[in-house]
């Protein structure tokens, strides 16, 4: 048989130790008998079995935030008078209301992907999702209600024992995701610069690296996310949930 050394390392990184080094003994002393031709079948069934919801959440949360970015831009260059102070916006929602918005779009699609609509993390994201994305879009009648309703939610979510984890790996998620994506594009100003298109202009390669960039930091938020709700909210091996 080959080491198992580097083969349940990387299975843990979707199973978790204890889990990882179980099914590594099962295959182990069932490949003593059908070969390693079969325990490296059964080995990769395993691991695609164990670690296609990250792959795929990601995707669905990028495709979530880029569609939402979409929205965001369709809606300021179609309502000129809401936007044409955006001061405005975060004076009468509060910045903090504001900002958590966008990387909800990509925390809500990847949590509920890879947790599952049970997840309190998932539940939790959903709620700030709707409430924030409404501040932000900016309806005036309705824009300070909805952001005192993310307050209220957020320090309910803090007071409550059983909510209080989820929310601290949701703000971390948020917190990371928001860091990385301005500091990203702060950089791509200054070092592509000549490459990032003109508004009403197309450029593959500008296109390209932007796409590249925000990959980059959600995939950051993802990492943090992903470890957090690991560590505070998962809890192995009474639950026979895993990370992946």
């Amino acid at each position: 048989m080959p080491k198992t050394s580097p083969t349940e390392a990387l299975l843990a990184l979707f199973a978790g130790r204890e889990r990882a080094a179980a099914i590594m003994g099962d295959l182990t002393e069932m490949a003593a008998t059908r070969g390693q031709l079969w325990f490296w079948n059964e080995y990769a069934r395993t691991l695609v079995r164990l670690g296609w919801r990250a792959p795929v959440a990601f995707v669905a949360g990028f495709a979530g935030f880029a569609l939402f970015m979409s929205f965001l831009t369709f809606w300021m260059l179609h309502t000129p008078p809401a936007w044409r102070n955006a001061s405005r916006i975060f004076m009468v929602t509060g910045p903090m209301t504001a900002i958590m918005t966008v990387p909800l779009w990509f925390a809500l699609p990847y949590g509920a992907v890879r947790y599952g609509f049970r997840d309190r993390f998932v539940r939790l994201a959903c709620v700030l999702f709707l409430t924030s994305t409404t501040v932000l879009f900016y309806p005036p009648a309705l824009s300070p209600y909805f952001a005192a309703a993310a307050l209220l939610a957020v320090v309910t979510a803090m007071l409550l024992r059983a909510w209080r984890m989820p929310m601290i790996v949701l703000a971390a998620t948020v917190a990371a995701g928001m860091a990385a994506l301005v500091v990203s594009s702060d950089l791509l100003s200054r070092v592509y610069h000549p490459y990032v298109p003109d508004p009403g202009a197309f450029h593959l390669r500008g296109w390209i690296i932007i796409r590249l960039t925000v990959a980059f930091s959600l995939w950051i938020a993802a990492m943090v996310c992903s470890r957090l709700h690991g560590w505070l909210l998962e809890r192995p091996p009474i639950s026979d949930r895993t990370i992946a």
